[in-house]
């Protein structure tokens, strides 16, 4: 996936949790389409979130239709100045050195050895 990220100028995704960190990581912006009935509706929560601070945009499915979808990426593939935008908050939301601060939380903590 990262060769594919990295060759891409914009992304058309789910919003897991995975992936959300995913194009995060990679300042990669996106349309998030959350999965419907997804388990407490946890995927419009972090589309909502990400697009809070103008990391994403997202529609929900039940309003995408092909028409939508092809106006949106004739729109947002001109606009450089939104991509950059997006690009900028998607990398300052993301957290590269996670897995390290959560280990020494968990230390100072005393849950792990």
């Amino acid at each position: 996936m990262g060769k594919l990220y990295a060759a891409s100028q914009f992304c058309i995704s789910r919003a897991g949790a995975s992936s959300c960190f995913e194009l995060a990581a990679c300042g990669l912006p996106a349309l998030l389409v959350p999965l419907p009935g997804a388990a407490r509706n946890h995927q419009l929560a972090n589309a909502g979130a990400m697009n809070s601070d103008g990391s994403c945009d997202f529609m929900t499915q039940s309003e995408l239709t092909s028409e939508k979808l092809a106006s949106y990426i004739r729109s947002i593939r001109t606009d450089s100045e939104k991509l950059a935008s997006m690009s900028s908050a998607l990398l300052a939301r993301a957290r590269p050195c996670a897995t390290d601060a959560l280990v020494f939380v968990l230390e100072a903590a005393g849950t792990i050895c």
